[in-house]
């Protein structure tokens, strides 16, 4: 008897304060899919979050060689949609190909940033509208999409972008300017 009461009242009361502090609350909605490169098209999804943004568009990424990525961020912040790019600051220094991408995105109004410190900047992410999230293991480059294996996580929950564009936030602040060594001009 005494264990009924017990776990009654456990009930009861876990009822109860399950009442109160979440009355008024709508139940968080998670949409969450994967897309392994090889079999289904990681950048397939890339290109449709970017195409479907609306204010919004912050990426953080390591590699950067994919014209198709490139072409389609232009083309948002051509329709008034406010793009950021943080990447690696060693791979533009050892890459012509992610150099030169970074430099025709700041063509477009696009603000590119790169890491100060001495490490690397390894994360892979795409936030779109504060609402939709990519992440994983999927750098934006040909090999990702056709020779690698890599995932693509995609995360439609407004609380977890948030998060996820607070992070960001933080490596904007702790990043510099993308300057090109060539000319010396300051490209955001």
């Amino acid at each position: 008897m005494d264990i009924v009461l017990t776990v009654g009242g456990s009930i009861l009361i876990g009822s109860l304060i399950g009442y109160k502090f979440g009355a008024g609350e709508k139940p968080e909605t998670y949409s969450i899919q994967y897309f392994l490169s090889k079999k289904s098209s990681p950048q397939k999804e890339i290109i449709e979050t970017i195409q479907n943004a609306e204010q919004t568009i912050d990426v953080a990424i390591f590699l950067f060689t994919n014209k198709n990525i490139v072409a389609e961020l232009c083309q948002a912040a051509k329709r008034g949609v406010k793009v950021r790019v943080f990447t690696d600051r060693k791979q533009l220094e050892t890459s012509q190909v992610q150099y030169d991408h970074m430099k025709e995105m700041a063509q477009y109004g696009i603000a590119i940033r790169t890491n100060t410190h001495d490490g690397t900047m390894h994360i892979k992410m795409l936030i779109a509208d504060q609402k939709k999230a990519l992440v994983g293991s999927y750098n934006f480059t040909y090999n990702a999409e056709k020779k690698n294996d890599e995932i693509l996580v995609t995360i439609t929950n407004e609380k977890q972008a948030v998060k996820l564009t607070n992070i960001f936030h933080d490596l904007w602040a702790d990043g510099i300017n993308f300057q090109y060594p060539q000319d010396g001009k300051n490209a955001s």
